[in-house]
């Protein structure tokens, strides 16, 4: 099935309308603590802190890497120096210590970079996909 968003997908798994459904932790962790939820991989290179048992899904031996991330955009013809002042000032807000502590609650790490460093993440990861979608023969329904 296909979700418009994440609640709707942990709503029919948790109600068995689903058999699986890939989520963030902090969405899935109160089921799983709740015993409604079990747990079968983590689709990031690494275990999760939140999850410290649980192995990767490479670790149990599937190709699959599925990690979450995050990123901040500005129209492309914007100054160089505005998306630097942006960049700044998202640095300095996502390592402040409240918001790495709620980040770290939720299971996420906060990997600040640079807008090129962002930008060859991004052409990597288009890349990633678009090979995999090539691949596999996946086609749009309409």
């Amino acid at each position: 099935m296909h979700y418009k968003g994440a609640a709707q997908g942990a709503i029919d798994l948790v109600a068995g309308r689903t058999h699986m459904n890939a989520g963030a932790y902090f969405n899935a962790l109160p089921n799983i603590k709740a015993g409604k939820l079990r747990a079968i991989a983590v689709l990031n290179a690494d275990r999760s802190k939140l999850l410290p048992d649980m192995p990767t899904a490479i670790e149990q031996g599937y190709d699959v890497e599925y990690p979450s991330w995050l990123g901040v955009f500005a129209p492309a013809a914007t100054p160089s120096a505005i998306v630097n002042k942006l960049h700044a000032e998202f640095f300095k807000a996502v390592h402040a210590p409240d918001v790495l502590k709620q980040l770290e609650a939720q299971g996420s790490v906060a990997l600040a970079s640079t807008p090129e460093v962002f930008r060859k993440r991004l052409i990597s990861e288009l890349a990633r996909w678009k090979k995999i979608v090539q691949d596999k023969g996946i086609k749009a329904e309409e």
